[in-house]
């Protein structure tokens, strides 16, 4: 690491990629890359790094700027996936395949949202998703969608699945990578999804933590009822993230 590297925060939020991305950083600069605590404690003004990555931070920006005061010469990847999407990942992660977390209180949430989920249908889980766990999620989004600081590269989980070299070629462009193609390719591709689950996109695995891979899911799961309440609660969102127009979806 030299000192002309910048310090560089992947801000995102849950079920948008957020190991994917960190797992690719960790291939490419590993030298760089913070593991960030998952309660985020270590993205402090004391604790960080001037000219690392600190990736997979869970924050939106007024509790960013708590921790962190000055941002001068820091850079911003702010990564967010369609809400909808979101909300059925979740919901599919913590019912069959999320792992075990370095946090007590971490896990006694997802075992509690595991067992309640067994016991529901997918619509009545999501319902509960909807009510229960989006709005953090949202704040995330929304926060960064809306803030005007400098240094910032807001991409999409979609942009991701869509081209996966060339949004990830631009975090490294971003993050002041300064590796060759050769090396940026291997990193991209040792993470991919065929690489890591051994199946192509949108073949379904729930046992997995690599369920499926795509974007517009929730179309197979949201009945009439369910679009009811994510509109009520998050259709603005969706506006603002520019994933709707309207309400009329």
């Amino acid at each position: 690491m030299t000192s002309g590297e910048p310090t560089v925060f992947h801000i995102t939020h849950w079920k948008s990629g957020s190991q994917w991305v960190r797992a690719v950083f960790k291939q490419i600069a590993p030298e760089r890359l913070v593991h960030t605590k998952p309660d985020m404690s270590n993205v402090s003004d004391d604790q960080l790094r001037p000219g690392s990555i600190y990736s997979a931070v869970y924050m939106p920006t007024h509790w960013f700027d708590q921790q962190v005061s000055s941002h001068d010469g820091h850079r911003f990847i702010v990564v967010i996936r369609d809400l909808r999407d979101t909300a059925v990942s979740w919901n599919f992660s913590i019912k069959h395949s999320h792992g075990k977390v370095d946090d007590k209180r971490g896990d006694d949430l997802i075992n509690d949202y595991r067992r309640r989920f067994q016991e529901m249908s997918v619509q009545d889980g999501l319902a509960l998703v909807i009510e229960e766990r989006m709005d953090p999620m949202a704040h995330i989004q929304l926060s960064w969608q809306n803030t005007s600081r400098e240094h910032r590269l807001l991409l999409r989980y979609e942009d991701l699945i869509t081209d996966e070299h060339a949004a990830f070629h631009s975090m490294f462009d971003f993050a002041g990578i300064s590796a060759d193609d050769a090396e940026r390719k291997r990193a991209v591709d040792a993470e991919s999804f065929s690489k890591r689950s051994g199946r192509s996109r949108g073949q379904e695995d729930v046992s997995s933590h690599h369920r499926k891979g795509i974007s517009g899911d929730w179309e197979n799961h949201f009945d009439e009822r369910l679009k009811g309440l994510f509109k009520e609660r998050f259709g603005q969102a969706l506006i603002e993230t520019g994933y709707e127009s309207d309400l009329d979806w």
